[in-house]
């Protein structure tokens, strides 16, 4: 379900967004996207967005890893890192005075295999970094970092 900008600026004001961010190792690399939208905007971050209304968190996994990766996975699994609040300053819209608060589940999913990288309308390019390359990286985001610190 899309929303109107006016409707979704309110949900953004008034309520925290629910979210999944998805930690994919690789190989023991992990993707990272350099994003183009606010927030977080010219920072890589991991692949994530919103739940939808009535959409099952497993649905929302896929469907976050097809839009962004262009990936199909029937057998899930994954685990839990951690629930986050990620409150940042701006918002999509990038209308004054209006922040935007994410509560966020973030998880880790393991792929035996090296994946082509996409690109995507939320990303300028994808990236692949081991743990201490992510970590030391001045354009990775702080809350992606977090999650790999708490994995």
């Amino acid at each position: 379900m899309f929303l109107k900008k006016k409707s979704f600026l309110n949900i953004i004001d008034k309520t925290p967004l629910c979210s999944i961010d998805i930690l994919i190792n690789t190989k023991n690399k992990y993707i990272f996207g350099l994003r183009k939208n606010k927030p977080a905007s010219e920072y890589y971050f991991v692949p994530g967005g919103r739940i939808l209304k009535n959409e099952i968190y497993e649905m929302t996994i896929k469907r976050i890893l097809k839009n962004e990766l262009g990936l199909s996975i029937n057998n899930l699994k994954f685990k839990i890192i951690g629930i986050y609040n990620h409150i940042y300053r701006n918002n999509f819209f990038n209308v004054k005075n209006i922040n935007t608060h994410y509560f966020v589940c973030a998880i880790e999913i393991k792929l035996k295999d090296q994946i082509k990288l996409i690109k995507d309308s939320q990303h300028k390019k994808f990236i692949l970094l081991t743990k201490t390359e992510a970590l030391n990286h001045k354009r990775v985001h702080k809350f992606t970092k977090n999650y790999l610190k708490n994995k």
